[in-house]
């Protein structure tokens, strides 16, 4: 007995080519045979945690990632640009008047009611009772 219990300690495949003769050896065995099971459950835990891994990374990738941005326009044109309020009511009016003095255009806005409220490149001369 001790010689078989000292064999399958140095090398375990020597100790399943031998008989089992006793319930220590017998133990041994199957000690042994489920050691060999639980190493094959390892490896397939193993398995499918990696590939488990590997599919959610190629499943998860295009949703994961931001969309592709809408092109931006770089440039916005119109005569006027009405303001209004959350009703719809208008509220102002960003637009251009030809200067009466030199002839050039000046930008300017309006109230509700039509009255210039602020402008930009209007000529300084302009008169008083246009403000």
């Amino acid at each position: 007995m001790p010689r078989q219990v000292a064999r399958y300690l140095l090398h375990p495949a020597l100790a399943s080519t031998t008989k089992a003769t006793g319930p220590i050896e017998a133990g041994l065995s199957m000690m042994h045979a489920r050691g060999q099971v639980m190493k094959k459950q390892v490896y397939i835990a193993l398995a499918a945690s990696v590939l488990g891994g590997i599919l959610s990374q190629l499943i998860a990738s295009s949703v994961a990632f931001a969309q592709a941005q809408p092109s931006v326009q770089k440039e916005i044109r119109a005569q006027n640009f009405v303001l209004t309020d959350d009703a719809g009511n208008t509220v102002g009016v960003f637009s251009t008047v030809i200067q009466r003095v030199t002839g050039k255009r000046a930008i300017v806005l309006f109230d509700q009611t039509g009255k210039q409220i602020w402008s930009a490149g209007d000529s300084p001369l302009r008169q008083l009772s246009q403000r």
